[in-house]
């Protein structure tokens, strides 16, 4: 056996084992909401349990409306874009609103949970998009900047 390209290979290996696994720790990640008792309509109706926010990728347009749980010890903050909903009736219409849009292919309306890196949930987003602008600011906040 040839150990001349061994030690180069194996620190090539190991430099991106720790590039990997450096990287990974910044990120949220989004998971559908299944098998759960969990459901958009149980949201909305303890919308007062919730600091809510929706974003669109046209104005008064939702594509996306957040669920942060109020008075856990984590919180989501939200770029410029996301409007706070204050009212039951708000977060109501903007969750209609997404699910009279037609579906864009395989991508549907749904629920989703926003996990951190450490896969605590800090809420749910409902939405049709698959992905969301989303990283650690600090060890307790998530951000969510803009729609992707």
């Amino acid at each position: 056996m040839d150990t001349k390209n061994l030690v180069p290979l194996s620190t090539v290996g190991f430099l991106a084992l720790l590039f990997v696994s450096g990287c990974a720790g910044d990120f949220a990640k989004l998971r559908v909401e299944s098998g759960s008792a969990m459901s958009v309509e149980t949201l909305m109706k303890e919308s007062d349990n919730y600091v809510t926010y929706a974003d669109g990728l046209f104005p008064n347009v939702p594509a996306a409306v957040i669920f942060d749980p109020k008075g856990d010890d984590r919180a989501i903050a939200v770029g410029p874009r996301w409007q706070k909903v204050q009212e039951k009736k708000g977060v109501t219409r903007a969750v209609g609103l997404i699910k009279a849009e037609p579906g864009r292919g395989v991508n549907i309306p749904r629920l989703w949970r926003i996990l951190g890196p450490d896969d605590y949930l800090y809420g749910y987003v409902y939405t049709w998009l698959t992905r969301l602008d989303m990283k650690m600011i600090d060890e307790k906040t998530l951000l969510i900047e803009n729609l992707t």
